[in-house]
């Protein structure tokens, strides 16, 4: 265990943003109803990757690690944060609310002492992995050498139903969130502000990454990319922005996200170098009617069939679909993932799914053309209320046109 006296004093000198202690207790009081209603005794989470990708450990923990974590979660008894790298520790002291911040030097052995601690050794352990959608769980030596120290407990995997705990948002929650869509909107806009002929794509990108970061904000990614409109091959934004220079008549499409303290925005808005053609008009007014349409019908209850009906106008048009039309959002896309006609990925439905109240819910209408030559991607990340959706940002829902 690592144990380093001058924490607190080191806490007063620095400064992370966090949750309250109020907040995690009452995460932690609705994860052990979960624990309670599927016999569970002790959960093991795993995450690893970009902090996008540790949202399930993170809720319990407050950390992000930049390689891999480990979080033990027993239904009696505090939680236990596990870092990958020893150095990091005192840093993931400082930054979550856990006391008891541990580095192994094999994680597994470190998972099953404190799993055998926490008197859990001959119980039922429940699983969460990274998320269900890609269904990563735990690397296949940890499980193995997991199932070796703990040979009489019963294992099961639970992440998808931790992730419906997780879903729902508190007060507290939606205002980081809230601050995180401040900072995205605040970066589309040094985006448009550093939009030009000449500027390369990596220097639109840039601009972005130095105005999140002056908001205390991490990137946690940028899509940006552009084409020319008059003869277009990108039918969406690139993972990562090339060396190609902005000429007049440019189309750019972006998706944006900023993390304050793990909650962020996500915001999408296509950028015209001078007038739109008629061509990519026609398909940015489709895209923000079934934008509003959609924002209409989003509420507590709504279902698979109700973004659906809406979302049949692009193939209608003579287009094509190629992300969904809404998605979960908690710093990463999540469940439900509705609104591409005829085709559904398993593992995204969960029965009949419906929207629950404090849900937060992506719009992102993409209509593509059939040969993947153009597309208009337009979004807004928001919070399911009792009287509806109501987007998280204040940047205008436009077509964006500079003069370059």
């Amino acid at each position: 265990m690592l144990n380093y006296e001058f924490t607190e004093q080191a806490k007063t000198r620095t400064v992370y943003p966090n949750f309250s202690m109020a907040e995690y207790e009452a995460r932690y009081r609705r994860i052990r109803a979960m624990m309670d209603k599927e016999g569970l005794d002790c959960l093991v989470l795993f995450a690893t990757g970009k902090e996008m990708q540790q949202k399930n450990a993170r809720y319990i923990s407050g950390w992000a690690d930049g390689i891999q974590q480990y979080a033990v979660f027993p239904r009696h008894g505090d939680p236990t944060l596990f870092v990958s790298i020893s150095p990091h520790g005192l840093c993931a002291m400082l930054y979550s609310h856990l006391r008891d911040v541990r580095w192994a030097p094999n994680e597994a052995d470190g998972v099953a002492d404190r799993i055998v601690e926490a008197g859990c050794a001959k119980g039922s352990i429940g699983i969460v992995g990274r998320d269900k959608r890609t269904f990563s769980t735990l690397p296949y030596d940890h499980f193995e050498r997991l199932k070796q120290r703990l040979p009489e407990a019963r294992w099961s995997f639970v992440t998808a139903k931790y992730e419906k705990v997780r879903a729902i948002k508190s007060e507290e929650e939606i205002a980081f969130y809230r601050k995180g869509a401040e900072i995205t909107d605040k970066c589309m806009q040094a985006l448009v502000n550093a939009t030009r002929v000449g500027a390369a794509e990596y220097e639109l990108y840039a601009a972005i990454t130095a105005e999140s970061w002056r908001n205390n904000a991490l990137p946690i990614f940028s899509l940006l990319g552009s084409t020319p409109m008059a003869d277009p091959t990108m039918p969406y934004p690139w993972r990562v922005p090339s060396e190609r220079r902005i000429q007049k008549g440019d189309l750019i499409l972006n998706e944006l996200s900023m993390s304050y303290s793990g909650c962020s925005g996500q915001l999408i808005r296509p950028i015209a170098v001078g007038k739109p053609t008629p061509r990519f008009q026609k398909m940015y007014d489709l895209a923000e009617d079934v934008f509003r349409r959609v924002a209409e019908v989003i509420k507590p209850g709504c279902s698979k069939a109700d973004v659906l009906k809406i979302s049949a106008a692009i193939p209608e048009a003579g287009y094509t679909i190629e992300a969904p039309i809404i998605h979960g959002w908690d710093d990463k896309a999540e469940s439900p993932h509705w609104g591409i006609p005829g085709r559904d990925v398993a593992g995204h439905i969960i029965g009949d799914e419906r929207l629950e109240e404090n849900q937060l819910i992506m719009i992102e209408p993409n209509p593509c053309t059939p040969d993947y030559r153009a597309g208009i991607f337009l979004g807004d990340v928001g919070v399911v209320r009792k009287d509806g959706w109501h987007s998280l940002h204040r940047f205008p829902l436009e077509f964006v046109v500079v003069d370059g």
